[in-house]
């Protein structure tokens, strides 16, 4: 029975990709999944694999289809994290899409892909009774600290492609 195996973003430098997704989530590059095209990311605990990383050409989507969610148990430990995440080079995008008053943070990750990072609600639920509803620069702790915004950052270059992925071979 087929089920979901593991997220894999698409990404121009796959070395700086794993150097960012091993710091953000204590994940450990897989040495029987790596290639100059492709990296496996592990749980450190041996559970298997976590994330893939697989070498791109094209540009990320300004609205992409799926993105990675990020899941905090507290607005502290939220705001903790953004700003970690921010150190370890993310930046706050400025997402036409938020509700007015959201419980979660859009951020694209140094390769450009989008990533919610969602408070104790879960990212983009409606809070419940017992939570107060918190406006952005509050849920990031930054009122009065400028943060990188969509438009800080230069995109980079795309890297030269020196051979092309290998195809996908699905079995009929």
């Amino acid at each position: 029975m087929p089920r979901i195996g593991i997220p894999v973003p698409g990404v121009t430098h796959v070395a700086r990709a794993a150097a960012f997704w091993t710091a953000e989530l204590h994940l450990d590059v897989s040495p029987q999944w790596h290639s100059e095209t492709w990296r496996a990311l592990s749980h450190r605990d041996g559970k298997g694999p976590a994330l893939g990383l697989m070498h791109s050409t094209s540009p990320p989507e300004p609205r992409p289809r799926l993105h990675l969610d990020l899941f905090m148990d507290t607005a502290e430990e939220q705001r903790r994290e953004v700003r970690r995440l921010v150190g370890l080079g993310t930046r706050t995008v400025d997402w036409d899409l938020y509700p007015p008053e959201p419980d979660f943070v859009v951020l694209a990750d140094p390769e450009d892909n989008l990533i919610l990072c969602g408070g104790p609600q879960g990212g983009g639920r409606r809070p419940g009774p017992a939570r107060r509803q918190v406006g952005r620069s509050r849920l990031l702790g930054t009122r009065g600290l400028s943060l990188p915004s969509a438009g800080t950052r230069p995109r980079p270059a795309p890297a030269p492609v020196t051979r092309d992925p290998p195809p996908y071979n699905c079995p009929t």
